[in-house]
């Protein structure tokens, strides 16, 4: 399907603004995205990206915490954020007719944070009690250690939360002096989707982005790279299930190998009839929750494969995985399957576009990491052209030889069986 109603430009600042009026929507879904996170951190501003998230919250010079909660609140929307590897996106849902409220305290949340000494203080205790949280749960750590292992000489590979130390050492000037580094208007993209005029969205940015911007040029990013060879990290936690992941290299953001590998993960790991989830869970039952998934970024990927099981049944697994690994190597996917998970995939797009939320968040992101904008047809079209050729030379990529075990359980891998096991695999 091809969208008409979608735009871009540039406000006076310098802010690319995108979006897409959606007729017959009552609703509007505002983003601001913006190019912070691990990836463009020093060494001594570890998850000073996702702590900024967390102070923006805090109030402005004109807002208390509590007033932008009610504003929103009193309009019937909703605001949140999120931080991820290399951008951070703060994001409202309201009804059109109240999306100019919507921006006012976006940006004002953008231009005038607060960040008074105290809420930094405070932030500090929230912020490790989250890290401390996610080292409670094991499914997180395995995740983790996974990232952290497979770009261990790259950026992307650190914590989007940083640690107790790095959390520690955050001030107010670290705050200031990193927000004018990245929260610059080459760094920002707004885009909106939903019941609006696109005029008035223009001209709200305007008025409203007044943030005065230094004129510093922007350092150049470290380059990220999969880690070569075999890596194996083995955590001993008291635990109930041993936790493995495999991390192999897939594709980048967007990329030509895109399309390929989502067909390649959804016939693997990526749904309740795929490879993996058949025979780990169905017809072996070795595990409750098994599955795959990509993660991609703008100059690397990687492809997750996950099972929690007990202890005991851990070999077993990890032999059904790499089992299934020499299989997709050996025997690709079939024409018959690619063709029908091409049609699934198709479908599940087209699901996904009846949310405004989805529509703002694919324009968002597109153009902070692409520099550009994709419609439903290009999409679709570039899916519906995947090849033979085009699966098996992404299977060629993703089964190279690098490979990452991680591994969370209480005893670890006493006798080494599982390391062994990832030294010795080969396709």
């Amino acid at each position: 399907m091809k969208r008409n109603n979608m735009f871009q430009t540039k406000a006076q600042c310098g802010i690319n603004v995108v979006g897409e009026v959606i007729p017959g929507s009552y609703s509007a879904s505002a983003g601001v995205w913006v190019k912070a996170g691990p990836v463009y951190e020093t060494d001594d501003e570890r998850g000073i990206s996702h702590f900024i998230e967390h102070m923006l919250f805090k109030g402005t010079q004109k807002r208390s915490a509590k007033d932008i909660a009610a504003e929103i609140d009193a309009i019937g929307g909703s605001i949140n954020a999120f931080t991820g590897k290399e951008c951070t996106c703060y994001y409202t849902r309201t009804l059109g007719e109240d999306l100019p409220i919507a921006i006012d305290i976006l940006l004002d949340m953008v231009c005038n944070p607060l960040l008074a000494d105290t809420d930094i203080e405070n932030e500090k205790g929230v912020v490790c009690e989250e890290i401390l949280m996610g080292e409670d749960d094991p499914e997180d750590v395995v995740h983790e250690n996974l990232c952290i292992h497979t770009y261990k000489n790259s950026p992307i590979g650190y914590p989007i939360l940083g640690n107790q130390n790095s959390v520690r050492s955050i001030t107010g000037t670290k705050i200031k002096d990193y927000m004018d580094r990245r929260y610059r208007p080459e760094n920002i993209v707004i885009a909106c989707a939903g019941a609006f005029s696109p005029d008035e969205l223009v001209s709200m940015v305007n008025e409203k982005y007044t943030k005065k911007v230094l004129q510093e040029s922007t350092p150049c990013v470290p380059s990220n790279h999969f880690e070569k060879g075999k890596q194996i990290v083995i955590a001993q936690k008291d635990v109930e299930q041993a936790h493995i992941c495999l991390s192999l290299p897939c594709n980048t953001f967007g990329d030509r190998f895109a399309p390929a590998v989502n067909v390649i993960n959804s016939v693997f790991g990526g749904s309740s009839s795929s490879w993996l989830f058949q025979n780990i869970r169905e017809e072996k039952g070795l595990a409750y929750s098994v599955y795959s998934a990509s993660s991609t970024y703008s100059d690397t990927g990687y492809w997750t494969l996950y099972a929690g099981t007990s202890e005991a049944k851990a070999k077993e697994v990890l032999s059904c995985m790499l089992d299934e690994l020499k299989k997709l190597k050996k025997n690709g996917i079939s024409r018959e399957d690619a063709e029908s998970t091409k049609e699934q995939l198709r479908r599940g797009f087209m699901l996904g576009l009846e949310s405004v939320a989805a529509h703002s968040s694919t324009m968002g992101k597109d153009m902070l990491i692409l520099g550009r904008m994709r419609d439903d047809d290009e999409i679709l079209s570039k899916l519906a052209s995947v090849t033979q050729d085009d699966l098996r030379e992404a299977v060629d990529m993703m089964l190279c030889g690098d490979m990452c075990l991680s591994l969370v359980c209480k005893n670890g891998d006493t006798d080494g069986t599982l390391a062994q096991m990832i030294r010795d695999f080969e396709v």
